[in-house]
């Protein structure tokens, strides 16, 4: 295995605080994947509401993966900033841009009269995204 990609595993597989990033990532992944395969994701303001929470969701919780991963938090030049609450205050956002979003796909995918499929799973993988921001 390659030096590179030891801490980074590292941190998934000992701490749960890694694997629960790892599924942050995942489920973000999943839920904006539901989502831009369905047709009228683009033409409706609760698509791209979604869409714009997933993709940058899983933009920010790659980063947080890897800085977590590698401890950069814990670099001297870095230790004063206040790494918790900002974390603390992403986590709680996203949970709530989650919930509103995926309740607005959930409410309208019965509405949609092609591939409601994808809106429902977005809903289902929005749902599941909101409560790992939460835990």
């Amino acid at each position: 295995m390659s030096e590179s990609c030891d801490p980074l595993l590292n941190y998934i597989k000992t701490d749960v605080k890694g694997a629960v990033r790892l599924l942050c990532v995942v489920s973000n992944f999943c839920s904006g994947v539901c989502m831009a395969s369905s047709w009228p994701a683009k033409e409706t303001s609760r698509g791209q509401f979604f869409n714009f929470t997933a993709w940058a969701g899983l933009i920010l919780s790659i980063i947080s993966l890897l800085v977590h991963s590698f401890n950069v938090f814990n670099r001297p030049g870095l230790q004063h900033w206040p790494w918790h609450k900002v974390e603390t205050c992403y986590s709680m956002v996203w949970a709530f841009f989650y919930l509103v979003a995926s309740s607005c796909v959930a409410g309208w995918a019965n509405h949609v009269h092609f591939n409601s499929g994808g809106w429902k799973a977005a809903a289902v993988f929005g749902f599941v995204s909101c409560g790992v921001y939460i835990v």
